[in-house]
């Protein structure tokens, strides 16, 4: 208790240093350096074809992205450009009209395993990377077309697919498992998971739920928030803003 006492008047003078240092610095028109929070942004790199819609990175700096284009036919077509570090992109089309649904949604591990999924008129599909750099061939999810999309994927490559009211496993070395029902009332949202397999389902309504990668039940939501506005989660935590309010939850 003493020792720190004794330092309380070195603190004090310290402290009216420091302001007499920013006065000085204000009266001859100055400001004190403040420490950069980011290194500079790079140039932007154009992608080779028009991949814009969703865009997913890896801890490497591997990217996905994708988004549609119309063909001299008028019908739209989903592509996926990949890039290993943001520079050199190679890209995936595949075929089928997609103009009346939904932009592609994609997601990627720090693997350089990704995963793909889109809606087109008359069925919802799905794709996977593998982390050599190849892609499936698209696996049909549903008979019909979803009003909404997302992915997400974990560190060893099992990704989830949510399509309107239905959601499909894909397991790591395995394939896309038939289309379940999400929890009673939930439709459209957003899903993320974290390196370690914990995955988070959001509905358009910010109802929350966590689980662990091949659950067949979501268990207890967090209760409907409001409108869905984003979902993001980080090793140990998950964080939903929704209604123009933000919630968090551990996880693990």
């Amino acid at each position: 208790m003493q020792q720190a006492q004794s330092r309380l008047p070195s603190l004090r003078w310290i402290g009216r240093g420091a302001l007499a240092l920013l006065a000085g610095l204000v009266a001859v028109g100055m400001s004190p350096a403040l420490p950069a929070l980011a290194g500079t942004w790079s140039a932007p790199v154009q992608l080779p074809g028009p991949c814009g819609s969703a865009v997913a990175v890896n801890q490497a700096g591997a990217m996905a992205a994708g988004g549609t284009f119309t063909a001299a036919d008028g019908t739209t077509h989903v592509q996926v450009c990949t890039s290993p570090d943001g520079k050199t992109w190679p890209v995936h089309v595949a075929a089928g009209d997609y103009s009346k649904d939904p932009a592609p949604k994609v997601a990627a591990d720090d693997a350089g395993q990704a995963s793909l999924v889109w809606s087109q008129t008359t069925r919802t599909e799905a794709a996977t990377r593998s982390p050599s750099g190849t892609w499936s061939a698209p696996a049909v999810l549903a008979s019909a077309s979803s009003s909404s999309v997302a992915t997400a994927v974990d560190g060893a490559g099992n990704a989830i697919a949510v399509f309107g009211s239905s959601y499909s496993w894909h397991l790591a070395g395995g394939s896309w498992g038939p289309a379940a029902p999400l929890p009673a009332g939930s439709s459209g949202g957003l899903a993320v998971a974290d390196p370690a397999g914990t995955f988070v389902y959001a509905d358009s309504g910010g109802n929350a739920f966590t689980f662990a990668a091949g659950a067949t039940s979501f268990g207890v939501g967090s209760g409907s928030r409001g409108s869905l506005g984003d979902l993001k989660i980080v090793p140990g935590r998950a964080v939903m803003l929704a209604a123009d309010a933000v919630s968090t939850e551990t996880v693990n």
